[in-house]
C-alpha cells in the first residue's frame, strides 16, 4: 500500500483510520529527518497503512494530534493512538518496534 498524503479534511474519511491499523506521519518537505524517516517508511508500508500530513498546511490536524515538531509518529488502531513518537527512530529496529510489526 503506498503513503498516501492526507489533509485536514481527507484523513478522518480513509478507511484505514477508523477500520484499521495506520501509521500517520507529520512531516514537512524541508524537514531533513523527515527525509530519512520517508525511506525508512518505503520498506514497510506493505505492511501497514501510512498516512502523511503536513502539520503547517493543515491546522486541524496539527492541533487534534497536539503535532509539536516534525517528524511525529502516531500508530492508531481504529482511530484510537497506541502509540506515539517525536522525531525519527534511530534504527531499522525501533521503527518496527514502534508500529508493532
Amino acid at each position: 500500500m503506498p503513503i498516501r498524503k492526507h489533509t485536514d479534511a481527507t484523513l478522518a474519511s480513509d478507511p484505514q483510520f477508523t477500520g484499521g491499523r495506520i501509521l500517520v506521519l507529520f512531516t514537512e518537505e524541508w524537514c531533513g529527518p523527515c527525509q530519512t524517516l520517508h525511506r525508512m517508511l518505503g520498506e514497510i508500508e506493505s505492511e501497514i497503512a501510512i498516512a502523511e500530513v503536513e502539520p503547517s498546511k493543515n491546522p486541524g490536524l496539527k492541533n487534534a494530534f497536539d503535532v509539536k515538531a516534525t517528524p511525529t509518529l502516531y500508530l492508531l488502531d481504529k482511530g484510537d493512538v497506541l502509540n506515539k513518537m517525536v522525531g525519527a527512530p534511530q534504527s531499522w529496529a525501533q521503527l518496527r518496534q514502534f508500529a508493532q510489526l
